[in-house]
């Protein structure tokens, strides 16, 4: 698909962007929501929750560097970075879960999870072993808080051969690794 951007209107409200609704969009560099819209809102073309709590879409093809993730977020959706194209990604701090899919393949080659993820889901990092990058450095923040890593989150990461899980782990899904 050769989609480069999309705008939302503002009535649009039975939306469910943690559908993967643009998932396999590689050209997508922004997704607009129009002024006045009760539940979403763009931040440089990337999809927030009207508090900027929840991030829904981070357009695959946006530059890493064309926008810095909102100090408030939360939580990163399913599918929110789905198919994105950049090699690294920086989260804030205030990240606590990160959803079913978030970075489902990808082209990350490192990303450091930050203290108070308590929560990483079921294929989140899943096959960013692609012909055009591959997870290569997974760390943890020092004192992380994480809990759970869920079903498959890092399957299909070759190219990692080191992982130091932080001591709160209690969870670890099947084929997490």
């Amino acid at each position: 698909a050769n989609l480069k951007t999309v705008t939302l209107g503002k009535n649009l409200v039975a939306v469910n962007l943690t559908e993967g609704m643009f998932s396999y969009c590689p050209s997508l560099e922004n997704v607009f929501v129009a002024a006045g819209n009760p539940n979403y809102m763009s931040v440089d073309g990337v999809v927030y929750d009207i508090a900027e709590t929840i991030l829904y879409c981070y357009p695959a093809a946006k530059d890493p560097s064309a926008h810095k993730l909102a100090e408030t977020l939360i939580t990163i959706a399913d599918y929110a970075f789905h198919s994105f194209q950049g090699k690294s990604i920086t989260l804030p701090e205030s990240v606590e879960i990160i959803e079913d899919y978030a970075f489902e393949d990808t082209m990350l080659e490192s990303i450091h999870i930050p203290q108070n993820v308590i929560s990483i889901g079921y294929r989140a990092f899943y096959n960013t072993d692609t012909s055009n990058g591959s997870l290569k450095t997974l760390t943890f923040a020092e004192d992380s808080k994480l809990e759970a890593i869920h079903d498959y989150a890092f399957y299909f990461n070759n190219e990692l051969t080191k992982v130091v899980l932080p001591d709160n782990v209690t969870t670890l899904g099947k084929y997490a690794f």
